[in-house]
């Protein structure tokens, strides 16, 4: 119904192509992040979609979208997942934590890691509160 498309692009220096399911209103957020992208098959974006001024700005929205239902998740793992800059990615990240929107921590014992996870605020005060009803039972 065109309220979705996949979109296609290449990581600086790598050969493989990464690619992923776009809702209509978040094709500005993609392009303004990856402009090499393709859209496949092409939508029309709605009206109603967001303005983003900068790279920066479109990062902190997209790597805020995938931090509200990840989990902990390492700013490398979560580059590896989304085909992004690791480097742009931990500044987004950063971005959020400054933001009150993300703590840092080491939130559960990841292998072969630095052990620095992330992860949206609300989400880890649901999985400690959920730990501990768990632990009391």
């Amino acid at each position: 119904d065109g309220r979705a498309t996949t979109t296609a692009w290449r990581l600086e220096g790598r050969a493989e192509e990464r690619r992923a399911y776009v809702a209509a209103e978040r094709i500005g957020l993609v392009r303004r992040l990856l402009p090499e992208a393709r859209f496949e098959p092409q939508i029309r974006e709605p009206l109603q979609k967001e303005n983003v001024l900068s790279e920066e700005e479109a990062a902190r929205k997209v790597i805020h979208g995938w931090i509200e239902i990840t989990g902990p998740v390492t700013a490398t793992a979560l580059a590896g997942r989304l085909g992004l800059a690791p480097r742009m990615v931990e500044q987004a990240l950063l971005a959020l934590e400054v933001g009150g929107v993300v703590l840092r921590g080491e939130f559960s014992r990841c292998e072969g890691g630095d052990g620095v996870e992330w992860c949206e605020r609300g989400l880890l005060s649901r999985i400690h509160w959920l730990t501990l009803g768990a632990l009391r039972r």
